[in-house]
C-alpha cells in the first residue's frame, strides 16, 4: 500500500527520469579546450559544430533537423586530438567522423570557417550529460 510519502518519491523518481530521456550521454576522455570546433565555411547552416564552454560541450545542429539525431544515437564521445581539433564521434567507433578543426581568428583551416564567421543563429544547441571517461 502506497502513503503519500511513497507517492511523492515515486512521482518525483518518474519525473527526473523523463526529464533525462530524450538527453544523450556526452563522455568525455580528457580535457576539452574552450573554443568553437567544426563551424562549416562551405555550408555553415546545414552543418553541425561544436563550442566547448569551460569544458563541456553542446552540439549545434541545423534548426531543420534539430536535436532528433539524438533522438537514435544516445552517446556521443568527445576527445581533444591537439590544440586545433577534437574527435566527436555519435554513436559507435564504426561511425567516427574526422576531426573538427577548431575556428581561430581570421583564418581559415581546412573546411572550417574564422571564428569571426560563426553563429548560432541557424542552428539549435543540444546538450547532454556529462560523463569523464579514463583514456
Amino acid at each position: 500500500m502506497f502513503n503519500r510519502k511513497s507517492f511523492l518519491i515515486i512521482a518525483a523518481l518518474t519525473l527526473s527520469a523523463t526529464a533525462n530521456a530524450g538527453e544523450p550521454t556526452f563522455k568525455i576522455s580528457g580535457t576539452l579546450q574552450d573554443g568553437y570546433y567544426g563551424y562549416s565555411r562551405i555550408m555553415p547552416d546545414s552543418s553541425r559544430f561544436v563550442h566547448i564552454e569551460d569544458g563541456t560541450p553542446k552540439i549545434y545542429m541545423p534548426k531543420s533537423g534539430g536535436c532528433s539525431l539524438f533522438n537514435t544515437y544516445k552517446v556521443v564521445s568527445f576527445k581533444q586530438n591537439d590544440d586545433q581539433s577534437i574527435y566527436m564521434i555519435v554513436g559507435n567507433s564504426s561511425m567516427a567522423n574526422p576531426p573538427l578543426m577548431r575556428n581561430v581568428p581570421g583564418r581559415i583551416q581546412r573546411f572550417s570557417a574564422p571564428l569571426e564567421k560563426v553563429t548560432t543563429a541557424n542552428h539549435v544547441a543540444c546538450t547532454g550529460e556529462i560523463v569523464k571517461v579514463s583514456e
